[in-house]
């Protein structure tokens, strides 16, 4: 039998939303870093990952055990948009016709469910990367030190982590 219950929150992901939970033990850590890019991308995938890992980067959250999972993003990502792209040029449906060329029935073209499957794939990768609000939501970022005043620093004692 697998696993129950939700899956365990890494203690970076704790520490970035703030939370008091004790941090994990011995939980392998990983420091940000630009994951090197899957040789199986094709052209199109390539241009999504060099959009995505600046992005990415620039949050602080990348890492470079991410590379499988950001290309799945990045494959997964061109072939909902050519799925898209289809259904906007076709439509969702085609007529089945029957010997005499009229149509029967209508059948859904198999790029309405690959669209379907790959969205919702797309927006659990996209929630594990923080690419959509609510997920952004639940991280703090750090504070640069322009943005901390004499007060905060005083009242802090120096730990500033404390003030989000």
């Amino acid at each position: 039998m697998g696993r129950r219950g939700p899956p365990p929150t890494p203690t970076a992901k704790l520490q970035l939303t703030g939370s008091r939970r004790a941090p994990k033990r011995n939980e392998p850590t990983l420091g940000p870093s630009v994951p090197v890019c899957p040789e199986w991308l094709n052209a199109d995938a390539l241009k999504v990952w060099n959009e995505v890992v600046v992005e990415l980067s620039a949050m602080g959250i990348l890492s470079k055990s991410d590379g499988r999972a950001l290309g799945r993003y990045c494959d997964a990502l061109v072939r909902w948009r050519k799925a898209a792209k289809f259904i906007d040029e076709h439509g969702d449906m085609y007529a089945l016709k029957d010997a005499n060329g009229q149509p029967k029935c209508f059948q859904q073209y198999p790029q309405v469910s690959l669209y379907h499957k790959l969205g919702l794939m797309l927006l659990r990768l996209e929630q594990e990367f923080g690419l959509t609000p609510s997920a952004r939501a639940r991280f703090t970022a750090p504070m640069a030190n322009s943005e901390i005043n004499d007060v905060e620093r005083e009242f802090f004692g120096g730990d500033l982590r404390l003030a989000t």
